[in-house]
């Protein structure tokens, strides 16, 4: 048999904690104030950044995902021809090491 307050309910502690907590700061909120203007700029607002957390919700970190195969494509127009060819990284036609190959160059 389990010894305590049922799933799902409050914590009366915790409870009357928070309540004192809000009492207090609704209390002296305008001291609160006074005091946040004497501070330097820099210092209320690393002040507001920390209470912050307290008020607005935190967003989730989310993790940024992106295709690690990075296909370049370059297009040639022949004139004799009158289209375009395509050449792609993703094909073996071309390579990267390509462009830095000096004897791939034609005279």
């Amino acid at each position: 048999m389990k010894v305590g307050r049922p799933k799902g309910s409050k914590n009366k502690s915790t409870a009357e904690v928070r309540a004192k907590f809000q009492e207090l700061i609704e209390n002296n909120l305008s001291q609160f104030q006074d005091d946040l203007n004497s501070l330097e700029p820099l210092e209320r607002l690393n002040i507001l950044l920390k209470l912050s957390k307290f008020v607005l919700p935190t967003l989730k970190a989310t993790d940024i995902v992106e295709d690690t195969k990075n296909v370049l494509e370059i297009s040639f127009y022949d004139p004799e021809k009158k289209e375009y060819e395509t050449i792609s990284t993703d094909t073996d036609k071309f390579r990267i090491t390509d462009i830095y190959n000096p004897d791939r160059v034609k005279q």
